[in-house]
């Protein structure tokens, strides 16, 4: 049988114009239809949707993704082949699984929120980056993008100090003592971070626990809101302002009931230093920073977790630093 043409959906109207374009590829090239839903959270996006089902958006559910998708799938091609599933991961790794037996993935360009200055969501991003089969974004913002598009392109600053041959010397020990890759421990996370001059709290070198580029707002408040900005590494000065100013709760960064900006240069530099490291190591996986406690004096990671796989192994790349404002 030949393989599938794929559409993630998530409910937004971007994604499910993407439907329409992904059935006009299967009907062109006589293949299956293939819908996938993934979703973090029990939550889903849409208020067209939910009018169209009846529903109010806070009622929508998975399978009612999947119904209308499949719908107006049908509408042009009523005879193309049409399978559904819904999975109760990250989008990103749900599609990047799915192009492994795909002959094209197609996802629609969110275009909202923190992201909808960028050419490509968050989702989009990862998968056009690292799927096995061709990938096709939906833009449904092209004005958005030329704007993009038309702005300086910036600067990636020097991390002088950084010692980047030690730091290969350390995944490469790593990889060597565990050829199939994994999380670092406590102890390696922190010797990496030091390689790049990434602040962290003096007992990280010593602790009993373990602690793509992103940067989130740190809290409960994050997941709900889904509060975060994504860019490539290397990344320049623009980007990096990107990052800070497109979350929602930036105002909190810029001082609150009488207190002062937090640390924003250092937090920069902390940005900077991530992308850097991601950039000289091939076999980052993917790091976390969570928390980062941000204040008028300073940037500190508190805790770390880094993966580390073979260079030949495809995945995504995932940085993220998710910062805490104190006073």
């Amino acid at each position: 049988m030949s393989l599938p043409v794929v559409v993630g959906v998530d409910g937004s109207e971007p994604s499910v114009r993407a439907v329409d374009r992904t059935a006009d590829e299967a009907a062109r090239h006589g293949v299956p239809l293939r819908i996938v839903h993934a979703y973090r959270w029990d939550r889903h996006e849409g208020a067209s949707l939910a009018r169209e089902i009846g529903k109010p958006s806070g009622h929508v559910t998975s399978d009612d993704i999947l119904v209308v998708a499949t719908r107006r799938a049908r509408r042009h091609h009523p005879d193309i082949p049409v399978t559904t599933e819904a999975v109760a991961e990250e989008p990103e790794y749900v599609l990047l699984r799915e192009a492994r037996h795909a002959s094209v993935v197609i996802v629609g360009h969110r275009g909202r929120g923190e992201l909808a200055d960028l050419p490509l969501g968050s989702v989009s991003l990862a998968v056009a980056t690292a799927a096995d089969c061709p990938v096709i974004v939906t833009l449904a913002h092209a004005a958005r993008r030329a704007a993009w598009l038309a702005r300086p392109v910036g600067t990636v600053p020097d991390v002088d100090d950084s010692d980047t041959s030690r730091a290969h010397a350390l995944a490469d020990d790593f990889l060597g003592r565990q050829p199939d890759g994994g999380w670092l421990d406590p102890r390696a996370c922190a010797e990496l971070l030091s390689c790049y001059g990434i602040p962290q709290q003096p007992w990280a070198r010593t602790a009993s626990s373990a602690p793509s580029s992103s940067s989130v707002r740190g809290g409960t408040a994050t997941e709900v809101l889904a509060d975060h900005a994504a860019r490539l590494a290397p990344l320049t000065g623009q980007d990096v302002h990107d990052l800070i100013t497109a979350q929602r709760r930036v105002p909190l960064l810029f001082g609150t009931q009488g207190g002062g900006p937090l640390d924003l240069e250092g937090l920069e530099r902390v940005l900077h230093r991530l992308s850097r490291m991601a950039v000289d190591l091939p076999q980052l996986a993917e790091a976390l920073f969570n928390p980062v406690p941000a204040t008028p004096g300073g940037v500190t990671v508190l805790d770390a977790r880094i993966r580390l796989l073979p260079v030949g192994r495809r995945t995504p790349v995932r940085a993220d630093c998710a910062e805490e404002e104190q006073t």
